[in-house]
């Protein structure tokens, strides 16, 4: 779970407290043309090429930057292992258990008596 889903997961309670529902949507929507501008300049496919990167250090990483051929995927072998079919269900049991707890959840504690949602 990424942090941005956990920051806005309990902020929003109170943003529609104090401000309305509509500023959920309004607040992550100015966040991220905020932030647009920072990614654009500081988000690069490559360290060298960013910007403030001087010479001498594309130089330094130049070596560890080889671009490693892509090796396919050997899905036969793969589909016939066993250990494969636990770790697909462990990562459905999860995502289900997410997909539930941010669905279904807050409807779960409002149906409690002693929750205020």
């Amino acid at each position: 779970m990424s942090l941005g889903s956990v920051i806005a997961m309990g902020s929003s309670q109170w943003v529609v407290d104090h401000l309305g529902w509509q500023w959920v949507f309004w607040g992550a929507g100015i966040l991220g043309l905020l932030w647009t501008p920072f990614w654009i300049y500081f988000v690069r496919n490559s360290p060298c090429s960013h910007p403030l990167m001087s010479r001498h250090e594309q130089e330094l990483l130049a070596p560890n930057l080889a671009i490693k051929p892509k090796r396919n995927v050997p899905w036969s072998r793969l589909l016939r292992c066993w250990r494969f079919y636990p770790a697909i269900l462990a990562e459905f049991a999860s995502s289900w258990l997410a997909n539930q707890t941010t669905n279904q959840g807050p409807s779960f504690l409002k149906a409690q008596p002693s929750q205020n949602v």
